[in-house]
């Protein structure tokens, strides 16, 4: 069972995924994206396995958010799994330098968000045990 953070504005996009990722056993939380400081807050007190992100939320930038959990000592390996409507790959190509472990476009099938969310726990488990070199 993992502790996933769900972000997003659109409480019609969160309640899917939310319910959809409890029913494959995850602890979901969903916190208000009011602002960057407020999210890492509820962040690095509920310290999720991984985090699915938005980027486009009114008083809160999802780069801006990425890019603090990134900087982050407690959250800095935080696995995040980005949303959005957002297709550009000058987008996509600026986020995957910034260690995002997946990218959805809008509108998701829940189940895919699932399985992209467990392929990445998987991954983060097993990097855990794979010996250091």
């Amino acid at each position: 069972m993992s502790r996933i953070f769900v972000i997003d504005d659109v409480k019609l996009c969160r309640l899917p995924a939310k319910s959809a990722l409890m029913g494959a056993g995850h602890v979901v939380e969903e916190p208000e994206p009011t602002c960057v400081f407020d999210l890492m807050c509820a962040l690095r007190q509920g310290r999720p396995d991984l985090v699915i992100t938005d980027l486009e939320m009114p008083g809160c930038n999802g780069v801006s958010l990425i890019r603090t959990i990134r900087e982050d000592p407690v959250l800095e390996k935080t696995p995040i799994l980005v949303v959005s409507v957002h297709r550009e790959e000058s987008m996509v190509a600026g986020l995957s330098q910034m260690d995002i472990q997946g990218f959805l476009i809008k509108p998701v099938d829940v189940r895919r968000l699932v399985q992209e969310s467990i392929n990445i726990l998987e991954w983060e488990e097993m990097s855990k045990m794979a010996p250091a070199r």
